[in-house]
C-alpha cells in the first residue's frame, strides 16, 4: 500500500510527498536511539544506532544495507561510539569516535579513536589508530566527572594508558575535551568538520560552542581553524550540534542547534570565518524551527533539504539553494500518528509526543537521519519508543522507522 502525504510550498509550487513509514529495526527489550544515516561511496547505506540509555559512553552499533534500506545487516563495530564518518572516492571509510582525551605531552591536543576501512572489500583489514585534534580553545573535564553521567568506560582505557604511558591512572588524571564532531565533508580535497565542545567554564557552568576543523590527511590529524559565531566572545546562547554543506555558489553553509531555535551561518573563505549566526526562519509559515540535530543535504540541482526535531520531526526545503528560502514543512510526527491510526492503534497506545519536555521514553529521541536517494528523493529515519506498530502488535521498547520522501 502506497499512501502518501504532501506538504505544500506556495513560493515554489513544490511539495514533499511521503510514503508510509516502515519499521526496519526493533527490540522488545533494550534501547535503540538517535540514528545516524550515511551513504558510503559504494552506494550502500550505513546506519549507526545508540543501543543504550541516553547517557555518556552509551554504545553504538553499526548496520549496513545494500538494497536501498529494505534489509539491514549488523556489522562489526570499529569504534565504541561513532560520532561522524566520511567516505572517499576510492572506497575508504573514515570513522571517528565521539570522545577525545587530552594528550599530556602535547599542549592543546586531543586524541580520539579512529578507523579507516573498506566496507566493500572484506579482504582488506580495517586500520584502527588515533585521531589527533589540535584545539587550543577547548576546556577539559575529568573522566571522573563524565563517568558519573554515563556508562563504564572500559573501551577507552587503552587510549588513556597510551597517552599517559602507564596503566595505573585515576579518573581524576584523565582529561576529556576537544570537539564532538557532528557534521562535515570533503571540500576541495580536504576534510572540514564542525564540532562542539566546552570552551568556557564559569560560575554559570559549562558553555559549549561550535568550531570548524580542517584535516589534510583523511582525518588522521585536525587543526582548529575558526569558531562559528564568536567562540568565547559570543553573545548568542550555546551553539552545539551542527550540519555542514557546500552551496551551489561555493559558499559553506551550516545550521546549528541552540538551547532554543535553530541558527544558521555562511562562510565565503573555506571555513576560516563565518557570518554572525542568525535564527533560521521559514518564509511560508510561523513555525520556528528548533531544536536538535539538524541535518542538511544538497540535492543534484542545488536544492537544500533540512531535517530536525524535538519537539516533533520536521522536514523543510529551500529551492533557491541559498539557505535563505526555507519552506514547505512536512510534519513527520503527525504523519506517524496518522499511520498508527490507519493501522488501528487505539489513541491511548499511540505516541505521546511531542517530546518538548524530554519524556523520550514515551515517544522518540527526535533525532533524524537523512540521506539523498536520487535527484529528488530522501530517506529519513528516526527512533520511536514504547511503540505499537498496529492494532495487534506487541509494544516495542524501541524501533527505528524509515520513510521515503520525494520533492515534487
Amino acid at each position: 500500500m502506497r499512501v502518501e502525504k504532501g506538504a505544500e510550498s506556495r513560493e515554489a509550487n513544490m511539495k514533499f510527498v511521503s510514503t508510509r513509514p516502515v519499521t526496519i529495526l526493533s527490540t522488545r527489550h533494550g534501547e535503540r536511539w538517535f540514528p545516524f544515516l550515511f551513504r558510503h561511496a559504494d552506494g550502500s547505506l550505513l546506519l549507526y544506532i545508540q543501543t543504550g540509555h541516553d547517557r555518556w559512553f552509551a554504545p553504538v552499533q553499526r548496520f549496513r544495507s545494500r538494497d536501498g534500506g529494505s534489509t539491514w545487516t549488523a556489522e562489526q563495530n570499529n569504534l565504541p561510539r561513532l560520532s561522524w564518518c566520511q567516505s572517499f572516492g576510492d572506497g575508504e571509510l573514515f570513522e571517528m569516535d565521539w570522545y577525545g582525551f587530552r594528550d599530556p605531552k602535547t599542549a592543546g591536543t586531543y586524541a580520539f579513536y579512529g578507523a579507516w576501512g573498506f566496507p566493500s572489500d572484506a579482504g582488506r583489514p580495517t586500520a584502527r589508530d588515533t585521531v589527533r585534534v589540535h584545539s587550543p580553545s577547548a576546556v577539559t573535564a575529568t573522566l571522573s566527572q563524565r563517568a558519573t553521567e554515563g556508562y563504564p568506560t572500559y573501551p577507552w582505557w587503552p587510549l588513556y594508558n597510551t597517552l599517559h604511558g602507564r596503566a595505573e591512572l585515576s579518573g581524576d588524571e584523565v582529561l576529556m575535551g576537544g570537539p564532538i564532531i557532528t557534521g562535515g565533508g570533503e571540500f576541495d580535497g580536504r576534510l572540514l568538520a564542525l564540532g562542539y565542545m566546552v570552551n568556557l567554564r564559569d560560575e554559570a557552568g559549562e558553555h559549549w560552542w561550535t568550531y570548524c576543523f580542517e584535516s589534510l590527511d583523511r582525518g588522521r590529524t585536525w587543526e582548529e581553524i575558526s569558531a562559528v559565531g564568536g567562540g568565547r566572545a559570543a553573545t548568542l546562547p550555546n551553539l552545539d550540534e551542527a550540519t555542514l554543506v557546500v552551496l551551489k555558489n561555493g559558499q559553506l553553509y551550516c545550521v546549528l542547534r541552540s538551547g532554543t531555535w535553530l541558527y544558521h551561518s555562511w562562510s565565503s573563505d573555506s571555513g576560516r570565518s563565518w557570518s554572525q549566526p542568525a535564527e533560521l526562519h521559514l518564509i511560508d509559515s510561523e513555525h520556528r524551527p528548533r531544536a536538535v540535530w539538524p541535518v542538511c543535504k544538497v540535492l543534484d540541482d542545488g536544492t537544500l533539504v533540512l531535517v530536525y526535531g524535538r519537539p516533533g520531526k520536521h522536514m523543510v526545503f529551500d529551492p533557491s539553494g541559498t539557505g535563505r528560502q526555507w519552506q514547505g514543512r512536512l510534519d513527520l510526527h503527525a504523519w506517524e500518528l496518522d499511520t498508527q491510526e490507519l493501522f488501528g492503534v487505539p489513541p491511548e497506545s499511540r505516541l505521546h509526543g511531542p517530546t518538548q519536555l524530554g519524556v523520550r521514553y514515551w515517544d522518540s529521541g527526535d533525532y533524524l537521519g537523512c540521506v539523498a536517494d536520487g535527484p529528488r528523493e530522501m530517506l529519513v529515519c528516526y527512533d520511536v519508543q514504547s511503540y505499537h506498530e498496529h492494532w495487534n502488535a506487541p509494544m516495542m521498547d524501541a524501533a527505528i522507522r524509515l520513510v521515503r520522501v520525494r520533492l515534487e
